[in-house]
């Protein structure tokens, strides 16, 4: 043990001893801070990974937003294809068509006056004279009849002459 020595009432020790005492609690210290920059490059680690993985996790999120709007667009247009082709038109062309006028009529009509494509259609079917005029054919059979007859411009009886005649001479 360390030898203390009293000198007018003040306690003194040793140099050798209070060498030891400053000595061993720095390498107290030393042990806990090299200790403590241990566990801080494990946490580094640790955040450097959990930043790759959250960089992985937002582009991840931004393929599944995109994904889910391709899947609202494919299944908005499968049922549009479906309810077209429970009024019958198959036709890839006139299903075109009909994608087209409905949604130009829609454009044209304020949020709470549009109407589904399966009811417009019923609409049309109803009373074919609304439709719009690229569709009348294909709903209303005497419609297209009548476009067909004067589409056709009529012939007349007109004789035209040969441009050459095969008998006479050059």
């Amino acid at each position: 043990m360390s030898k203390i020595k009293v000198i007018e009432g003040i306690e003194y020790i040793m140099k050798t001893d209070v060498d030891e005492i400053v000595s061993s609690r720095i390498s107290k210290y030393a042990e806990k801070v090299r200790e403590y920059e241990s566990r801080i490059d494990s946490y580094q680690t640790q955040l450097d990974e959990t930043k790759a993985s959250a960089g992985l996790v937002e582009k991840l999120n931004g393929q599944i937003d995109s994904l889910n709007s391709e899947l609202k667009t494919a299944r908005s247009q499968y049922d549009r294809h479906s309810t077209i082709g429970e009024h019958g038109i198959t036709d890839p062309n006139i299903r075109d068509a009909v994608e087209w006028a409905f949604e130009r009529e829609m454009k044209g009509r304020n949020k709470k006056d549009q109407i589904p494509l399966g009811e417009w259609l019923g609409t049309i079917k109803e009373n074919p004279e609304n439709a719009p005029s690229v569709l009348r054919p294909f709903f209303n059979p005497t419609v297209s009849e009548s476009n067909q007859e004067t589409e056709q411009p009529p012939m007349l009886n007109v004789k035209i002459p040969p441009l050459f005649n095969i008998n006479s001479p050059p």
